[in-house]
């Protein structure tokens, strides 16, 4: 699961620091997150999360890693969450449930058959942004 506070319509630059560290996996066979499920979320104050999610879906490509097709942005995060972080929506909570069901399916697809198709049956509480 990758998360990212959306800044300025993009991840944050201590997200991008700790995805550059994966380049340490370029000589591993195979390369880098090749055939990894990547599920990715982000926060925002406002609405524009899903350009955060946009950066991120171009870095797990880039990196051979296969992201879900469920994301999920959550925003108005300070709604979202009580002054110690602490999750207080219930709708978000059942979507983040959603969320970490669908990259779970698909990682237990990758092991068994080595590649992972993109169920039609969705999760409870999975939605499609």
């Amino acid at each position: 699961m990758w998360s990212s506070p959306t800044y300025h319509g993009s991840v944050s630059g201590a997200f991008k620091n700790a995805v550059d560290w994966l380049a340490l996996l370029a000589d591993h066979d195979p390369p880098y997150l090749s055939n990894k499920p990547v599920g990715m979320l982000t926060t925002a104050g406002g609405v524009q999360g899903l350009q955060a999610i946009n950066a991120m879906e171009f870095i797990v490509r880039s990196l051979r890693g296969w992201a879900v097709p469920l994301v999920f942005a959550v925003p108005r995060s300070s709604r979202a969450f009580d002054g110690d972080g602490r999750l207080t929506d219930q709708a978000v909570a059942d979507q983040l449930r959603g969320l970490g069901a669908e990259v779970t399916s698909a990682a237990l697809q990758f092991r068994a058959e080595g590649t992972c198709d993109y169920a039609q049956e969705r999760p409870a509480g999975a939605v499609r942004d």
